[in-house]
């Protein structure tokens, strides 16, 4: 088996780090990080676990007994939960030096002594927030504790596991996010073909401006405009004034959409110049600080027929 040199583990650590940045998958990337590990000691086994909701997963153990592994995989993290799910839910490295005689190990030793599993050293691997990610664990046949070298290839590992464990959620998510993106884009497009009033989306940009990010059909035929001539196209905030309409006595209750049935009073957004053409007042249904879409109230609040002009 391998000799534990430092260059042999530096080249393993570069040719890790070349995978990660070619795009590798992540259980090709923690499978490789864990044979380059078990390469630098004769008879040391390792695993890489990662953490799903408070439950170990096994991603990475290529010469753990599967039997084994597979009945660990999904058992809760816990102060004493073997050395993995202690490392995991202590936030600190676990040494078990002997798993016959660790109250850590009290529930799991019957799973790890038939296969010859004695010691077991686990560490938690962190993000850069330092949030527990997963574990790496090393593994003997014969009760012992580690030495420094071991404790530094540790460290190497759970180092090169973090980067990959990271880079492999920030796909996950931005991945969801553009699928939530996707379907707002979807329901958008439903919402302003089907429906005949003026509706139109805003972006809310610094310097207290608005900017068209889309129009209906209802608009263009409304004012006239083609899109073209609107999409893009920025206008100063103070174009509107929110002002409180019909108000009633009642309170609103909370979360109330503004222009609910009820009629506790709604909030619309009136033009104050003559660019944009109104058939009824707005109300706002939803806002952030990037965005704001309206669609027109339930209620005629404004006779008014503005005079068109061009956006900026």
């Amino acid at each position: 088996m391998g000799d534990g040199q430092p260059e042999t583990l530096n080249a393993g650590q570069r040719a890790v780090l070349e995978h990660l940045a070619m795009g590798a998958p992540l259980d090709r990337l923690l499978d490789e990080i864990v044979r380059l590990i078990e390469a630098q000691a004769e008879g040391m086994l390792c695993s890489i676990l990662t953490i799903d909701h408070g439950l170990v997963r096994h991603v990475a153990a290529p010469n753990l007994p599967e039997s084994y592994t597979r009945v660990l995989d999904g058992a809760p993290i816990g102060p004493e939960a073997g050395s993995c799910g202690a490392a995991a839910s202590r936030r600190q490295r676990v040494i078990v030096e002997d798993i016959s005689t660790h109250p850590f190990w009290t529930a799991y030793k019957p799973l790890a002594l038939p296969h010859g599993l004695r010691a077991c050293w686990s560490s938690p691997i962190f993000d850069t927030q330092g949030e527990v990610l997963g574990t790496f664990a090393m593994y003997y046949r014969e009760p012992r504790g580690p030495s420094a070298t071991e404790i530094g290839w540790v460290d190497v590992a759970t180092h090169l596991a973090a980067l990959a464990i990271t880079r492999a959620r920030t796909e996950l998510e931005l991945r969801a996010k553009e699928e939530r993106l996707r379907a707002v884009e979807r329901l958008r497009a439903f919402i302003f073909s089907h429906i005949n009033d003026v509706i139109f989306c805003l972006a809310v940009e610094p310097g207290d401006q608005y900017r068209f990010l889309s129009v209906n059909p209802a608009f263009t035929r409304a004012t006239g405009l083609a899109e073209q001539q609107v999409v893009g196209k920025s206008v100063p905030r103070s174009t509107f004034t929110f002002r409180r309409c019909k108000p009633s006595r009642l309170p609103r209750p909370p979360n109330e959409h503004p222009c609910a049935p009820r009629g506790s009073g709604c909030f619309t957004w009136m033009t104050t110049k003559p660019w944009c053409f109104w058939s009824r007042a707005f109300c706002s249904v939803w806002a952030t600080d990037r965005s704001a879409w309206s669609t027109p109230c339930r209620r005629s609040h404004c006779s008014r027929m503005p005079t068109r002009n061009s956006t900026r």
